[in-house]
């Protein structure tokens, strides 16, 4: 059996060269200008895709614990 997935317009399968997902977390510090260079920055760097992460801090962490950060 020979599996695929498509991704967009391309087709992933056991014997393609790897689909490269850029982590670029939460390095855009809410901007979206931040984001799309950084966006810019990964595909120049050969990335096929990237992963942003958006949170508030109080909504994983309390305001009492010493390791918070208030990023809002």
């Amino acid at each position: 059996m020979h599996t695929s997935i498509k991704l967009g317009s391309r087709v992933i399968t056991s014997r393609s060269k790897p689909y490269v997902i850029a982590e670029i977390g939460v390095n855009h510090e809410g901007s979206l200008d931040q984001a799309k260079r950084l966006i810019d920055q990964a595909k120049q760097g050969g990335a096929d895709a990237a992963k942003f992460q958006s949170y508030k801090a109080g909504t994983l962490a309390s305001k009492h614990s010493s390791s918070y950060r208030d990023w809002e």
